[in-house]
């Protein structure tokens, strides 16, 4: 989990600050794309399961 947090966030750093052609910087988005979406999924996966152990106790 936090390792896809810190990697998702060297991407965006350095799509932001490195000067790069557009190619590069599609694929750097589609990187972090795809690491905020497996953060977003693991964290309402995360929070539906503590939440249905919680409505079964």
């Amino acid at each position: 989990m936090l390792f896809w947090l810190i990697l998702a966030a060297v991407v965006t750093l350095l799509t932001v600050f490195k000067p790069a052609d557009f190619s590069s910087k599609l694929m750097s988005a589609t990187i972090s794309m795809i690491c905020y979406i497996g953060i977003f999924l693991f964290v309402t996966f995360t929070f539906a399961r503590s939440l249905k152990k919680e409505s079964a106790h």
